[in-house]
């Protein structure tokens, strides 16, 4: 999915557009979702579920936090930058730093879309 332009303007297509293209573009980056099971998917959406409403104010308080990092740990280990997964580029977010929190919470979303579909 192209850039986060259209994200402001309906969140829910641009995330199903995501997930169902698995990948997402950010600042003219493409970033690739691998699959996840069931069980990571789970925990990426109750991490999920537990901060929107912070996310829904723009506090960003948790970025850092314990839980917050094993969280980027468990997405990054499913995303690709370049055929790489984010995990083993040395310093990525050094490099792309204005990618991080939209990356981070579009994965979010991304990664939970199974659960918020619905009956569509």
């Amino acid at each position: 999915m192209k850039d986060n332009a259209t994200h402001k303007k309906d969140p829910l297509k641009v995330i199903k557009q995501c997930y169902e293209d698995e990948s997402a573009e950010i600042n003219g980056r493409s970033y690739k979702y691998c699959k996840v099971n069931h069980k990571t998917r789970l925990k990426i959406f109750g991490y999920a579920s537990k901060i929107s409403s912070r996310l829904k104010l723009g506090d960003l308080s948790f970025v850092g936090s314990d839980e917050q990092l094993a969280i980027e740990e468990l997405m990054f280990k499913h995303i690709t930058y370049n055929d790489s997964l984010l995990t083993k580029i040395d310093n990525h977010f050094e490099k792309y730093g204005e990618d991080y929190i939209t990356l981070f919470t579009t994965s979010l979303s991304v990664f939970s879309y199974p659960f918020m579909k619905g009956g569509q």
